[in-house]
């Protein structure tokens, strides 16, 4: 979090991929805890023609936009007056139409719901670090949760606090690796107090440094040890078995392309086990799939374990980057 407000100040982003039509970069403005506003630059253009953007652009993507900052407590700012202004007055007028529907609302509250940790630490220190890393990792979870239609806002590293997330009713820690002991403690009394907790891969595997740890710092959240890394950790295709009646639904397995961790259930743990990993191996192992067949290897993958008044799921594999890599809709739901 920035702080600006403590000096009077604000600040605002642009952006200019279409992608990222979804809001990311306001939850990301919101989470910064300043007045802000979000830039938007035309998504549409005509190099050969125009310098910026082309003549009588559509509305519906930069109104999308403005709406996305407003929800997010932030002002919309536009950059839409390039070239013959006749050529932009309907697009102007659109935007400032329905901006103006939402005055009332600018510099509002969200919704809480859920809460998704975007780490500094891990992008800085963590095992596979990189501005990249972390945006694939966060921005892969946050698609999965926004086209649920899920209400998420954003928190930083210091925001995993019982204060900052008491609102919340469910933390999702997609790939922390990098995480404090205190900030483990937080988590684990939000847990404890009734929260939901999903953590995914090697989260607080590593402290905030990168330091490795010889076991996650919240094994006794999770109800699973670390044993090491699947496939030798590279990017393979991962197949789980459901293993309860309501991810049966789903079908025989849930499939995505993406990195897995091996952990084994703590003999002290209350853990349910949701799915377990499929014995098919290969590069292609669902080629070698047969609907009679038995596949299950019987290690655990995904599993819920309950804390206190709350409850804790965990995920061996970064379906996160997983589905950022490929966007199987299966996977999501």
């Amino acid at each position: 979090p920035l702080g600006l407000e403590k000096v009077g100040a604000y600040f605002f982003m642009e952006t200019y991929e279409p992608y990222d039509g979804t809001s990311f970069t306001a939850k990301v403005g919101r989470a910064h805890g300043s007045p802000f506003g979000l830039w938007r630059h035309p998504t549409q253009a005509i190099p050969e023609a125009a310098a910026l953007s082309s003549p009588y652009p559509e509305s519906l993507s930069p109104i999308l936009y403005g709406l996305a900052a407003l929800m997010n407590g932030g002002g919309a700012v536009y950059g839409m007056f390039d070239g013959p202004v006749e050529m932009r007055r309907d697009l102007m007028k659109s935007i400032c139409t329905e901006v103006k529907k939402r005055v009332d609302y600018m510099g509002g509250q969200t919704v809480k719901y859920l809460a998704l940790h975007y780490s500094q630490q891990v992008r800085d220190f963590g095992p596979d670090s990189g501005p990249e890393q972390v945006l694939r990792i966060s921005r892969g979870a946050y698609d999965m949760l926004n086209e649920s239609h899920l209400l998420v806002d954003v928190v930083f590293d210091s925001q995993l606090t019982m204060e900052k997330l008491s609102p919340y009713r469910v933390l999702f820690l997609s790939e922390s690796t990098c995480l404090s002991d205190e900030q483990c403690r937080q988590i684990r009394a939000f847990a404890t107090r009734g929260g939901t907790v999903i953590a995914t891969g090697r989260t607080s595997l590593y402290d905030e440094f990168g330091v490795q740890r010889d076991n996650f710092a919240m094994a006794d959240l999770f109800g699973v040890d670390y044993r090491g890394p699947e496939a030798g950790g590279k990017r393979h295709g991962v197949l789980y078995v459901p293993q309860t009646k309501a991810l049966k639904q789903f079908g025989y397995i849930i499939a995505f392309a993406g990195h897995d961790w091996q952990v084994s259930l703590r003999g002290d743990a209350r853990a349910k086990v949701l799915c377990t990993r499929s014995s098919l191996k290969g590069s292609e192992p669902l080629n070698d799939f047969d609907s009679k067949g038995d596949y299950d290897s019987g290690q655990p993958t995904v599993v819920m374990n309950h804390v206190g008044k709350g409850k804790v799921i965990y995920i061996s594999g970064d379906v996160g980057g997983g589905y950022i890599h490929n966007p199987h809709p299966p996977l999501k739901r």
